[in-house]
């Protein structure tokens, strides 16, 4: 029975890519969930042989049965069990990093743009965000999101638009429009401030001069 015991161990590290680990390495699966149902299958099936065995009154068997129980429940655990669940236990801690992480790369990428200032040209804005981004991971449609909030709310409507363009021919058109912009912003002063000036030139109306009756004129009279 142990040499058979010995071989069903060998044929679960091959189905479960079971490793054996070392001193600083312990044992995992590669598919744990499938060790653990097969040792609950192994002793289910060895259980039911003890039945037929009785029935068919076949002690050599049920013997054999009995013995394999005994190994199972003394050394499946250790040896398999643990491992399983230990290699589950690990997966499930490395998901939730996982997740946390995915989870604070937005927040990560605010604190390090905020240090980034956009200048007159754009697309040099949009080279750091890229470098940035890369670092953290984060995908290129936050950084799309974050470029569009930077810029001038004109130049960001006309970019959030153009949906086909790359980042960098976003960057590229910004850099273009940000000269028109400032050349608006310019000349909408000056114009209110020539629409003032004119007003200031016209004489004041004094008060009473509308609607005033002249009554020197002399006054006729009709005679019938």
């Amino acid at each position: 029975m142990r040499l058979w015991w010995q071989k069903c161990l060998l044929l679960l590290r091959e189905v479960c890519s079971w490793e054996l680990g070392d001193a600083n390495q312990p044992p995992s699966f590669k598919t744990p969930s499938l060790a653990l149902k097969l040792g609950h299958s192994l002793k289910k099936a060895a259980e039911i042989g003890i039945g037929l065995a009785t029935r068919a009154e076949d002690n050599d068997r049920k013997i054999r049965m009995e013995e394999y129980i005994s190994l199972h429940e003394r050394e499946w655990g250790d040896r398999v069990s643990h491992a399983a669940l230990f290699t589950l236990d690990i997966r499930k801690m490395n998901q939730a990093v996982t997740e946390l992480y995915e989870r604070s790369k937005p927040e990560l990428f605010d604190q390090l743009i905020s240090k980034v200032q956009l200048t007159g040209r754009p697309s040099l804005y949009v080279r750091e965000l890229q470098e940035l981004a890369g670092k953290v991971g984060v995908g290129e449609e936050l950084v799309r999101h974050k470029l569009l909030q930077s810029l001038p709310p004109a130049v960001g409507a006309v970019l959030a638009a153009q949906r086909d363009l790359s980042l960098q021919q976003l960057g590229k058109l910004a850099d273009e429009l940000m000269p028109l912009l400032q050349t608006s912003c310019l000349a909408a002063p000056q114009a209110q401030l020539s629409s003032h000036q004119r007003d200031q030139r016209r004489p004041p109306h004094r008060r009473g001069e509308q609607h005033q009756t002249d009554y020197s004129a002399p006054r006729h009279s009709i005679i019938n």
